[in-house]
């Protein structure tokens, strides 16, 4: 499996993600591009725990204003190294 799949599969079988994903692919389709930031309110705790290697501050945070360009660069590094993110963008939300 090559790793925009094997990301793909990660992300949907935690669902944490659903939200994150679908404000940063809002953001792509309208941009072309990842970049800018995206907003969420009424944090869960799995969005907390999932942002919070990003920023301390989101550990206990109720809204979280997050550059997406930190958030991908945080995925593409270690395993997912030089994954193409607006592939898997478009994996998950079944668009190519």
């Amino acid at each position: 499996m090559d790793k925009e799949k094997e990301l793909v599969k990660f992300f949907q079988n935690n669902k944490g993600y659903t939200r994150i994903l679908t404000l940063i692919f809002k953001k792509y389709k309208s941009l072309g591009k990842l970049t800018g930031t995206f907003e969420l309110k009424d944090l869960t705790p799995e969005e907390r725990r999932i942002l919070a290697p990003l920023h301390h501050k989101y550990f206990e945070a109720k809204e979280a204003k997050v550059s997406i360009k930190k958030f991908v660069n945080y995925f593409c590094s270690g395993k997912f190294e030089k994954v193409d993110f607006a592939r898997v963008l478009s994996i998950y939300f079944k668009r190519f």
